[in-house]
């Protein structure tokens, strides 16, 4: 009887111990992920001449600035193509211009123009050389 306990105890144990190992190669694997995704965080975000974005603080997004700014852009020449990306949701959306389509003379002019357009705005980041943070892939 003692020698049937003992093999019970021995094969307990050795199960254990082959389970055990099996858990910690899955930590290695899951350090790896941990490890890769430390490594796309560290690679530099793309930087946009000018992101907007508006935002809201309870009560939505100033819809009067948005409508105004979006007139503005479509009457814009030449036709600029920023990014927009809705991302709240209270109308949340913001605005990432490459300006490529300008030369340096004229970006420096379009910017001023935003910045003129949207100085009461109290509800909008407007932000030069910066990455376009609500971005989808």
């Amino acid at each position: 009887m003692q020698r049937k306990n003992i093999a019970f105890y021995i094969i307990c144990s050795l199960l254990f111990l082959v389970l055990s190992c099996k858990s910690n190669n899955s930590s290695k694997a899951s350090d790896k992920i941990n490890q890769s995704t430390v490594n796309q965080n560290t690679i530099q975000e793309e930087k946009y001449p000018l992101v907007l974005s508006f935002y809201s603080i309870g009560s939505g997004v100033d819809g009067n600035h948005l409508r105004k700014f979006s007139e503005f852009l479509e009457s814009y020449q030449p036709k600029l193509n920023p990014i927009i990306t809705p991302w709240g949701r209270e109308g949340e959306v913001d605005f990432c211009f490459t300006l490529n389509e300008l030369s340096t003379k004229q970006r420096n002019q379009f910017v001023k123009q935003v910045r003129e357009q949207l100085k009461d705005c109290k509800l909008v980041h407007i932000n030069e050389n910066a990455p376009c943070v609500h971005k989808r892939e």
